[in-house]
This record gives structure tokens, C-alpha cells and sequence, in this order.
């Protein structure tokens, strides 16, 4: 039995049951918050009406919907009844409704959802929330998902997106393991903010449940809003504990981002997903402020190291860290050197089944590649780069995670090297807040390609540098580079430049000299 129900059999013995389980906010006040005492009523009306509908066993429930204050109930009735499910949207929904089968679709708008699902009951929640249950036409032979959790999909980043059964004892040892680092308690305020098709956010709904603590959440509008979601999670709610993507977290300005640090509220911070931004160590932090570089992947839901940020500078390499409870990580040296390789995270216990693999196959320590790159030394592991950030070029291997971090440490410019095989360019954009006129635009980024020229060698030097407000994120809050490839497209086809700014330009480029120069 999931930790989730037993926590739920102690509610009333070891919590307030009038303290808040989640509340929305916005960036002006607080617009709905449920209790403890309202999520067991609930729990017992939705548990009841699943008995009376859904009549298999272990089956895997889509929830077509977005964060919202009635979401922690309809997953723990899913728990109570020994269902799965899979969290849709309106891309995802219709391919991986086919590939899992379901039958049976939640969601809280009675709006058509896909063709072949007709709506079957409405079960009225509260005054002011109906969840709407949805069933498939035809009928399928339906998967087995006995054990598991949920089901999770892949952002297909390293290759094809694989379908991730995530069974209980997998998630529930992540998450008791991090509660436990954390130090959870249940005062504390989480920001339930990670896309819910994201695995990191299963593990923010558990360490808030599992210690009895609040959940805040906000509009999707907010949440696309940076100065509205400050105001929002720091302002109106003053949360304690954020985890985000850095992607992400950058988007806030360099005031915000210092007054985020300084705030002492803010117990932890922890960053995962992406690279760790050690652009945010040249800032003042709030003595009782803690900052973790946390990784993992969805294959191994959810995270595997966590690393607490002490002494570290901008300068620093910031490692791994230390491996979380019943978690292997090892690096497999494709040169035997034992100095680089690929990693590789295992476990016997915390093993999630990928696509059609059969769970009684897999035994002992199961290790899965990551498609990531670390260098191994007597210190740590730590994060080079994406196994597929490594390409040929001039008949030589570059790395394109050694380029983004050169030019970072040497300018401290946030970037991003996109490799575009398409048309056989290496592009680099380079992130600078604010909007500038043309002509001042170029000069900066004539005095950057000066300084990139001189800080790489030639294989590594962008054929195409650009300067942008904010990188582009995909659903998971990553960064986007395929977006990022389509606005050098952009870029291509609306200039139209002369044969002298042609000239000037290869001059600058291969020489190292200023465009300005070229004009004396």
C-alpha cells in the first residue's frame, strides 16, 4: 500500500485538519484554497462513485486537465481504488490514449474532449465543481496496471518518447528520501508548479501530502506571467519551497531573482532538469536559504542525485551529488580511460517499466542510459553536456556544452548552441533582457562575436549569433531548441542583406576584427 494512504488513515491523528492541502492565488489574492478536513470528503464521494463506474481492476485513468484545488483529491480516490493514471492535454491526449487503451478519461469540462470518448457521469464535487467522467465508444483489450502509480511520458529529447509505468515503490521511496533531505514539514508552503506531464511534479504533490504541508498553485495565465507569478508566490503567498526548471527560474529579472534569494521565507530552492545556473551564485542568498542541483530522469522517476550548494562560485563545476535512497549512478567510459562517459542511473527496487516491457522480466539492478555526459573525478560527477550535444564538425568532435559554458564563464552571458542539421549551422543565441534599436543591437553583437571568436577554437565558432530576450521553453519548461532553429529561419529569410555587410561580416568573423574597424 502507497505511503499516500496510509498518511491519509493518520490525517486525523497527526494533522490539522483545517489546515489548507492546496490554495490558489493569483498575483492580487488568494481565490480558492481546500482543507484537509473538505479533501477526505471529497476523497469518499470520488473513491464511491469510481466503485459504482469503473468495474475493472487496476486500470489507468486519463485526467484531462490542469493543476487545480480538486486535483489532490481525484489522485488519492485513484489510490483508494487502486487505479493509475496518465495526466492528457490537448497535444498529447489523442496518441497516448490510443497506445495506453484507456477506457475511462476524468476531466472537469463537459466539453467534448476526443471523438471516440461520449460522457457518462457527472459527479458533482462542491457548489462549484462537477468532475466529468468520460468513456471510450469502442471497446480495446485494456492494459494490466497493477502496481503502478502513474503513467508518465518521455520528452523524447535523446531519441523517440517512451511510454514510463511508474509503479508505487519507485516514487514513494523518491519521495520519502527527499522529504527526508529536505527536511518537509508541515508548515511548509510547495509550489506545485512543474507541468503535471512532468515527472518532478508527482514528486511535489507527495513531500507536501506525505508531511501534511500546503500546496499553492496558480492560473496558467500567472504562471506565464513573471512579474504576475512573483508577486504571486512571493507577495501573496509567501511559499518556502520552490523547485523549478532553470529555464524557467530565469525568466525572472536580476531584481526579482535577488529578492527571491534574499527572502526569508524561502527555506529551499531546488533546481533540476536542466544544467544548474550557477549565474544565480554571484547573488546575496538569505543565510537560511538552501539551494540543491538535483538530477535524475523520468525513466527512473524521478530523481536519483541531490547536492547541496555550499561554498561554490560562478566559477565553480557544480556536481551531481550524492545518489538518493536505493539509487545507483555510474559512468560508462566509452574510452576506458575512466575519466567521461555516458551515465547511468540504476536500481533494484526503483524500476519503472518502459514501453512493453514486462515487469517480471526485470530483475536485479536494472540501469538505464541517460543520454548525458559527466566527467568523473576524485570530487564528484559532473554534468558536461547532452550525449547528442556532441557533434562532428571540420572533421573533428566539438561539444556544444563546452561552447554555452565557455562563453558563460567568460562573459557571464547566458546562452544557447543549437546545432541545425538542416542546414549544416552551428547557432548560438545569447540571452540580454530588454529591447534594443537595430543599429545598437548589431554593435553588441559585434563586440560579442569579437570575443567568442578570440575565446574558442575554430571548430567551435557559431556560424550564427543572435541576441534574445528569453529562451523559448517547451511544456516541460526546457528549453526549446527547436524553436530556437525556426527563429534563425526566421531571421534568414527577413534579411535581406547587401554584398558589403556580407563582406564585413566574414572579415569580423574569421579574423576577429570589429565590423566597426572595417569602417576606418
Amino acid at each position: 500500500m502507497l505511503s499516500i494512504l496510509k498518511t491519509l488513515a493518520e490525517l486525523p491523528d497527526s494533522t490539522n485538519l483545517d489546515m489548507n492541502v492546496i490554495i490558489l492565488v493569483d498575483d492580487q489574492t488568494v481565490l480558492k484554497s481546500k482543507s484537509y478536513r473538505i479533501l477526505l470528503g471529497h476523497v469518499e464521494v470520488l473513491s464511491n462513485r469510481l466503485r459504482e463506474c469503473i468495474k475493472e481492476s487496476s486500470t489507468c485513468l486519463g485526467l484531462f486537465m490542469h493543476h487545480n484545488v480538486y486535483l489532490p483529491s481525484i489522485i488519492v480516490s485513484l489510490q483508494v481504488v487502486k487505479h493509475s493514471f496518465v495526466f492528457l492535454t490537448t497535444k498529447n491526449a489523442q496518441k497516448l490514449s490510443e497506445k495506453l487503451k484507456l477506457k475511462w478519461i476524468l476531466s472537469l469540462d463537459d466539453t467534448a474532449l476526443l471523438e471516440q470518448y461520449e460522457l457518462v457521469e457527472k459527479w458533482e464535487v462542491d457548489d462549484f465543481c462537477k468532475v466529468i467522467l468520460w468513456k471510450r465508444v469502442t471497446d480495446d483489450v485494456m492494459l494490466d496496471f497493477e502496481g503502478v502509480f502513474c503513467v508518465m511520458q518521455t520528452s523524447g529529447s535523446t531519441g523517440e518518447s517512451k511510454i514510463v509505468r511508474v509503479p508505487h515503490q519507485c516514487i514513494e521511496i523518491n519521495a520519502k528520501s527527499l522529504r527526508k533531505k529536505f527536511s518537509i514539514q508541515s508548515q511548509e508552503r510547495i509550489f506545485w508548479g512543474t507541468p503535471l506531464t512532468f515527472d518532478p511534479a508527482l514528486i511535489e504533490f507527495l513531500i507536501a501530502f506525505l508531511s501534511g504541508a500546503t500546496l499553492v498553485i496558480v492560473p496558467q495565465n500567472i504562471y506565464l506571467n513573471p512579474k504576475a507569478l512573483h508577486s504571486a508566490l512571493f507577495t501573496i503567498e509567501k511559499i518556502t519551497f520552490l523547485q523549478m526548471v532553470p529555464s524557467v527560474f530565469l525568466r525572472w529579472n536580476e531584481n526579482q531573482i535577488s529578492l527571491i534569494l534574499t527572502n526569508d521565507r524561502l527555506k529551499t530552492l531546488v533546481f533540476g532538469g536542466e544544467v544548474f545556473p550557477k549565474s544565480i551564485l554571484q547573488y546575496e542568498r538569505d543565510e537560511n536559504l538552501s539551494i540543491f542541483n538535483i538530477y535524475g530522469i523520468t525513466e527512473v522517476s524521478c530523481w536519483a542525485t541531490l547536492h547541496k550548494i555550499t561554498d561554490e562560485t560562478v566559477e565553480s563545476m557544480i556536481p551531481l551529488g550524492t545518489c538518493l535512497d536505493d539509487t545507483d549512478l555510474k559512468v560508462e567510459d566509452e574510452n576506458e580511460g575512466g575519466e567521461s562517459g555516458e551515465i547511468l542511473i540504476g536500481s533494484s527496487s526503483r524500476v519503472c517499466y518502459l514501453d512493453d516491457e514486462e515487469p517480471k522480466k526485470l530483475t536485479g539492478t536494472i540501469y538505464r542510459p541517460t543520454g548525458d555526459i559527466a566527467i568523473v573525478n576524485q570530487k564528484g560527477v559532473y554534468f558536461v553536456s547532452r550525449k547528442n550535444k556532441i557533434i562532428k564538425r571540420f572533421g573533428q568532435k566539438i561539444n556544444l556544452g563546452i561552447i554555452e559554458n565557455v562563453i558563460f564563464d567568460k562573459t557571464g552571458l547566458v546562452n544557447k548552441c543549437v546545432w541545425s542539421q538542416e542546414h549544416n549551422k552551428l547557432l548560438n543565441f545569447i540571452v540580454i533582457e530588454g529591447k534594443f534599436e537595430p543599429e545598437y543591437k548589431k554593435r553588441m553583437l559585434d563586440k560579442i562575436r569579437v570575443k567568442v571568436i578570440n575565446l574558442l577554437p575554430e571548430n567551435s565558432i557559431p556560424d550564427f549569433l543572435e541576441i534574445i530576450e528569453k529562451l523559448p521553453l517547451t511544456s516541460h519548461g526546457k528549453v526549446d531548441e527547436k524553436a530556437l532553429e525556426k527563429m534563425y529561419c526566421s531571421i534568414q529569410l527577413a534579411d535581406n542583406v547587401d554584398f558589403v555587410e556580407v563582406f564585413s561580416g566574414l572579415w569580423s568573423k574569421y579574423l576577429g576584427i570589429s565590423a566597426a574597424d572595417l569602417d576606418r
